[in-house]
């Protein structure tokens, strides 16, 4: 009786994960294609990544390596640069992960951090009709198109309405 019992749970349980796992992919899918169609005039350009065995959504266009010498909590810049993509001085990388909607992130959000070669906006994002949210960093440089930044700004800011 305890084996039945104990099988039956791992069965719940691992169907429970694979409902969420599909819930998130489908909602990640979602704010995929709201984001194609905001951005059909590039959409060709535009690269979709979901990590293996995350709940993470990155999209990219026109990227490029940096050498990058990180910034301390005190102002200074480490001596030691490291190699990292980042977006070209038009394009964009937009970083979105599907959250619980209880989880607090140690960033402050809505907040513009400046980098010496690009921009990035963080935000949260609740989803309506869901328990969750999306924790999103839209990187972008100098040149980027306004008008693409703010559609998907506002396909971002519209997840919850």
């Amino acid at each position: 009786m305890k084996k039945i019992i104990l099988i039956l749970l791992t069965l719940l349980i691992a169907t429970s994960f694979n409902v969420q796992a599909n819930d998130s992919i489908d909602i990640l899918n979602k704010i995929e294609n709201k984001i194609r169609k905001a951005l059909s005039d590039i959409e060709t350009e535009l690269s979709f990544d979901y990590p293996k065995n995350t709940q993470i959504l990155n999209i990219k266009y026109k990227t490029r390596k940096f050498m990058v010498h990180s910034p301390t909590k005190i102002g200074k810049y480490s001596s030691e640069a490291y190699e990292t993509e980042g977006p070209d001085y038009e394009g964009f990388m937009l970083y979105i992960q599907l959250q619980d909607a209880s989880t607090i992130n140690q960033a402050v959000t809505p907040q513009l951090i400046k980098r010496p070669y690009w921009k990035t906006d963080l935000n949260v994002t609740q989803i309506k009709n869901t328990d969750k949210q999306i924790y999103w960093g839209l990187s972008f440089g100098n040149r980027t198109d306004p008008r693409s930044l703010e559609r998907i700004k506002e396909v971002l800011k519209n997840l919850d309405k």
